[in-house]
């Protein structure tokens, strides 16, 4: 088969009503077209197999059927861009609240977001986190450009996004409507473990300016917080490992 007949092959198994190519193969076109459907088969079950795998707490909290439902919907219009499927899925949260049934619960969405930003964290890039050194002078680590851990992920949501997550997890009780407060959450793997961890809003606004490699001093100069609070609340982000050299 040469290649021209591969990408023939390849479209035929991933497009949501194509013709069989019959003429890839021997035998009548009714044979074939039933032999051809049992790849195509195969093929959506293991991508749906594979948006579980990545989604375990958003497959629960829809249920297994609607789920399929939703997978095999998001593998038709979406198929992978990549060979290595836990590369796949992202954007399935947003799919998700195309659909009717669930487009008023748009923590759903977050929870997806929130898994799929555990399994890049997962397989980030390693680099080692920044410490302050205690024989320099505070001058110097101050003024340390510093950036992300390559794991990092900031999630802001408006539903208690941890506490739904670990409820599923640990099997505890969702969280009730009186308990309904935003929450933002941080997602990272300075070494060999991943964290997920609730993080204040100041925490989430003073990691923000990181980005772009500010220092330690200016993001300090420009948080509108007092520093009493302001320090205890940023130390605690570069202990956690969540900052590296710029």
């Amino acid at each position: 088969m040469n290649m021209y007949d591969q990408r023939q092959f390849a479209r035929a198994l991933t497009q949501s009503a194509p013709e069989t190519p019959c003429h890839l193969f021997s035998g009548k076109a009714r044979d074939v077209e039933q032999r051809f459907e049992i790849y195509r088969n195969n093929v959506r079950a293991a991508r749906i197999s594979a948006l579980r795998q990545v989604y375990p707490v958003l497959d629960r909290l829809l249920g297994e059927r609607y789920f399929t439902a939703v997978a095999a919907a998001f593998v038709s219009s979406q198929p992978p861009t990549s060979a290595v499927l836990h590369c796949y899925g992202d954007g399935l949260g947003e799919f998700l609240m195309s659909f009717p049934a669930v487009a008023q619960m748009p923590w759903l969405r977050d929870i997806a977001d929130l898994e799929r930003a555990r399994l890049k964290a997962f397989h980030a890039a390693n680099q080692i986190p920044f410490k302050p050194i205690p024989d320099d002078s505070a001058l110097s680590w101050l003024e340390q450009p510093l950036a992300w851990h390559p794991s990092l992920a900031l999630l802001r949501s408006t539903s208690p996004l941890l506490r739904i997550w670990q409820s599923q997890i640990d099997q505890l009780p969702m969280p009730r409507a009186e308990d309904w407060q935003p929450e933002n959450v941080l997602v990272w793997r300075p070494q060999w473990q991943l964290h997920t961890e609730r993080i204040s809003s100041l925490q989430a606004d003073l990691l923000a300016p990181f980005r772009s490699g500010s220092t330690l001093s200016q993001v300090l100069a420009f948080s509108s917080e007092d520093d009493a609070e302001a320090i205890p609340a940023l130390a605690e982000l570069v202990a956690w490992g969540c900052l590296c050299p710029a």
